[in-house]
């Protein structure tokens, strides 16, 4: 169970349960759901669609795109299993480019935000490059994807700020660990693109 909905998370997808990034975004998209309009929504790089389903259950129409066939194929049987499949779509597409740019109000993105090298499939769902390139593609496509009187929610943590430049994004909620601080920023469309930060350290 995941925030109330029944999951079947197969080997090699993200799981949503007892993760730190995954707590934090779902506790702000509940709170922010409850004082907003939004209509549309996508989750990018969203795995078994726990954060899919849990926008498309605050009335959101919600469209999940991963990478992976066996996470859509796992997110198609979860929304079946929570009476949600009328408001929900699954793509198997990466980084979106599949879908229009500006056409949603709300996108989430709970990245790989690890600076590593993925080398097995199962290892894209935390390593995101060795200077977060992945990662940057993933929040960059969230913000094109947004419209421009929409909002985007992303989830990196204090290891992250070296290879990506948070300066323009707002802070919202954070949460210590025994490695990392993981926060969840909020910005929108009229920001600029995610750069690097790598050359604030060099």
């Amino acid at each position: 169970m995941f925030k109330g909905l029944e999951m079947y998370v197969p080997r090699g997808c993200f799981p949503p349960n007892h993760v730190v990034s995954t707590d934090l975004l779902a506790e702000v998209i509940v709170v922010e759901a409850s004082g907003s309009s939004w209509s549309t929504a996508l989750d990018l790089g969203c795995g078994a669609g726990a954060l899919t389903l849990l926008l498309a259950s605050q009335r959101a129409y919600t469209v999940g795109v991963d990478v992976s066939e066996r996470c859509i194929r796992a997110a198609l049987l979860n929304a079946d299993r929570n009476n949600l499949h009328a408001r929900v779509d699954f793509v198997v597409c990466p980084t979106a480019n599949c879908l229009r740019e500006k056409s949603f109000d709300l996108c989430v993105a709970n990245p790989p935000y690890l600076p590593l090298k993925p080398r097995l499939d199962y290892e894209f769902s935390f390593a995101g490059g060795e200077r977060l390139e992945t990662t940057r593609n993933i929040l960059e496509s969230c913000r094109q994807k947004t419209s421009e009187d929409g909002r985007f929610f992303v989830v990196l943590n204090d290891m992250a700020y070296k290879w990506i430049d948070v300066s323009s994004l707002r802070k919202i909620k954070c949460a210590k660990t025994p490695f990392d601080i993981v926060c969840v920023f909020t910005g929108s469309t009229r920001l600029g693109v995610f750069r690097s930060g790598s050359d604030r350290y060099t």
